[in-house]
């Protein structure tokens, strides 16, 4: 903590798309109020993911010889209910949020920029 205030440190993902084409934009993620904080959850989420990504499952290399270089696992193509398990239970320590965006409320103008990133709020 500084003199002048606290820290608060933001992961965040989303799902879907922000264009009039979807209906809805998903965004969430997980709050930490330390750096220490969000580097245990880090260590611990890409421990678990390394586990389940490296499995049989979702990786074409045998896993005795794995180097690693395993497809990105996205929650859709999770399989096995232990191993979404096992990710979420990595989270359930932490700050957790959600935002929905109804993505026909959205400006047109926010649409229009949104490729050149969220810098223009």
């Amino acid at each position: 903590m500084s003199a002048n205030g606290q820290y608060v440190y933001i992961c965040m993902d989303d799902s879907g798309k922000l264009n009039k084409n979807e209906l809805y934009t998903v965004f969430s993620g997980l709050a930490f109020t330390s750096s220490e904080e969000r580097n245990r959850f880090i260590i611990s989420y890409k421990k678990a993911l390394d586990k389940i990504k490296c499995s049989n499952k979702y990786c074409k290399q045998d896993p005795r010889q794995c180097n690693g270089m395993c497809p990105e696992i996205k929650s859709n193509i999770i399989k096995e209910d232990s191993h979404r398990r096992m990710l979420l239970n990595t989270c359930k320590h932490y700050h957790t949020f959600a935002a929905v965006v109804e993505n026909l409320r959205v400006y047109d103008h926010i649409i229009r920029f949104k490729e050149f990133g969220w810098s223009i709020f």
